[in-house]
């Protein structure tokens, strides 16, 4: 029997510092409320964020060990997940690390069909790490293959990006409704990289 609850909103955001001067940072937190399945934090620059109109399933990683991982860790702190890669695969001499984001609701198609990551990597710095992908599947069709993935590049200066992955472009589109999908941040070894929300929306 699965039981969940609706997330209620935080009312207070907490800081760090009482000001803060140029060149200077602060740590935020969210205070109050909580949160439901599918929900997650997400902190923006102004009132609205990428894909707001509307966001269908938003992942902030507030909590530890909800997805299946090959070949990496992840640990949540102030709603980013640190992921960290595993070893080398022998076969092909990079790490290959999933996280898997399966049977996590029906989103209809075409409806929603971009996928937003906020990320920074940590490290190796200003190296080119390659490529970002997802993996999608559907009503109609659990396979997980290239046809039916999408990939953009990666920017590593450290500094926070966002990556958006239109899953209309991909040679084969969903058909349905979209389940889940399997998120290969960077398949290079010793990568290390900070995950702030994964979100699917109707607007890029």
């Amino acid at each position: 029997i699965g039981v969940s609850t609706n997330p209620v909103a935080p009312n207070t955001i907490g800081s760090s510092a009482e000001a803060v001067c140029n060149g200077g940072s602060a740590t935020l937190e969210a205070m109050g409320g909580s949160q439901g399945r599918g929900s997650g934090i997400i902190w923006t620059n102004g009132n609205s964020c990428p894909g707001s109109s509307p966001v269908i399933f938003a992942e902030g990683f507030d909590q530890n060990g909800l997805y299946p991982l090959y070949n990496c860790t992840y640990s949540c702190t102030n709603s980013v997940a640190h992921i960290i890669t595993g070893s080398e695969e022998p076969a092909t001499g990079v790490a290959d690390p999933q996280v898997y984001m399966l049977n996590i609701g029906q989103f209809a198609y075409p409806d929603y069909k971009y996928i937003h990551v906020r990320y920074k990597v940590v490290s190796p710095e200003n190296t080119n790490l390659g490529i970002m992908q997802i993996f999608y599947v559907d009503s109609r069709n659990l396979e997980l293959s290239e046809d039916r993935s999408k990939a953009v590049a990666i920017t590593n200066d450290g500094e926070w990006h966002i990556a958006t992955f239109d899953l209309s472009t991909c040679t084969e589109v969903p058909e349905g409704y979209i389940t889940g999908w399997r998120f290969d941040y960077a398949n290079p070894l010793g990568v290390e990289m900070d995950v702030d929300y994964l979100i699917l929306s109707s607007s890029n």
